[in-house]
């Protein structure tokens, strides 16, 4: 498996970059300046706050604005690789594609399987952890098995199951990386013991693929669910009558809440009516399935076969759909569009950051991992950074 710089010995190098302007949690500063060492950033603001660095490496791109890295929580697959049976080479060319496109941290998802088949692809994801080309492993996200039948979308109906406290446990224990979020259906039996399980772990249990009411949301966030996995998709919607999981999603204050904002999944007038309700709370995934960012027009998503047309991933034969063909730089670009740079910032790297509860990822200030992305003043990628080391220049990146 191929190793890079990264964060080795060359991020004890201390770096000064000089940009145009950057997105840091007291605000926009224009001009700004970023020093870095040992793979944190040491001072970010206006340069007359920096001051003098002598020694320093400086890099200077007066025309570009810096943003921290993109965090993207749920993503299962790219670049003709899939998540579930890729090995560990096309897992390493997947992240590195998304390296360059600006996700510097992840969590790789594998969807609903049988039992006995989650162990080789969690280990394969902790080896491809281990390398600095590619994203930070902030832990798996399991979408699955214990989701409704009614609301499964594009996962196989054979590998869905009732809510199993004992295997949870021994694939907690077993996992070769830490389960950073579980989705799964509050409604099912067995369900708020095994999310009252997750929370005294510290994994993330989140609400989706279900047909729960608005009193069992209310149960499950009680019983330490967190997060709403995909908001309006393959979940009950909202009713006058009825608020359903998409209603509690827009209520409950302690719901951390993915939104997938590719055009496709959640049309914009819907998504902006969401935003400004969810507030703070709302972040973006890009359930990117292998077919982003391929040249083939399908792929597989667990045992099912996912073609691409008309900008849309769908199971083969049917019209269900089965995640998206956007990465999250992408989906950030609409995002500015659609809200501001700074409300932006917010949804694809601050907020997924404090729905793990990181306070070292998603900002760029002082004492946080030197994740850094420069955009143009079309919010393309243009130059990444990990832990401080630059990554790849990205022209093509330009939306």
């Amino acid at each position: 498996m191929r190793q890079t710089a990264g964060d080795q010995g060359s991020a004890e190098v201390l770096r000064r970059l000089d940009v145009g302007a950057a997105v840091t949690p007291h605000g926009v500063r224009q001009p700004a300046s970023i020093l870095t060492l040992g793979g944190r950033i040491v001072a970010c603001g206006m340069p007359s706050s920096v001051g003098e660095t002598p020694g320093a490496e400086v890099s200077q791109h007066p025309g570009l604005t810096a943003v921290p890295g993109f965090i993207d929580l749920q993503v299962n697959g790219f670049g003709g690789v899939d998540f579930l049976h890729a090995g560990v080479d096309d897992w390493v060319r997947a992240g590195e594609t998304l390296l360059r496109r600006g996700v510097t941290a992840w969590c790789p998802t594998l969807v609903s399987s049988p039992k006995d088949a989650y162990s080789n692809p969690l280990t394969r994801m902790a080896l491809v952890g281990e390398n600095h080309c590619t994203p930070r492993l902030l832990g798996a996200h399991l979408e699955g098995p214990f989701l409704a039948p009614s609301r499964r979308g594009a996962h196989d109906a054979t590998a869905l199951c009732e809510p199993d406290i004992a295997w949870v446990e021994t694939l907690l224990a077993e996992s070769a990386v830490p389960i950073a979020i579980w989705t799964l259906a509050p409604e099912l039996p067995g369900a708020f013991d095994v999310i009252r399980h997750l929370a005294a772990r510290g994994v993330v249990a989140s609400v989706g693929h279900s047909d729960a009411t608005y009193a069992e949301v209310v149960a499950s966030r009680s019983a330490g669910a967190t997060m709403v996995t995909h908001l309006f998709n393959a979940q009950r919607p909202l009713h006058q009558r009825e608020p359903g999981v998409v209603g509690a999603a827009m209520l409950l204050d302690g719901l951390f809440v993915g939104l997938i904002l590719d055009g496709v999944h959640v049309v914009e007038p819907v998504a902006s009516l969401a935003l400004a309700q969810l507030g703070r709370r709302a972040f973006i995934v890009s359930d990117a399935v292998a077919t982003a960012g391929a040249p083939a027009s399908h792929c597989s998503l667990g045992t099912r076969r996912i073609e691409g047309a008309n900008g849309a991933a769908i199971v083969a034969g049917s019209e269900t759909l089965a995640g998206s063909l956007v990465d999250i730089a992408a989906s950030f670009a609409r995002a500015v569009r659609l809200l501001d740079l700074e409300r932006a910032v917010e949804l694809v790297a601050e907020t997924p950051a404090r729905a793990l509860g990181r306070d070292d990822i998603g900002h760029l200030a002082p004492g946080c991992q030197a994740d850094i992305v420069l955009i143009d003043s079309a919010f393309g990628v243009r130059e990444v950074f990990r832990g401080g080391v630059p990554v790849a220049a990205s022209p093509e990146m330009a939306l």
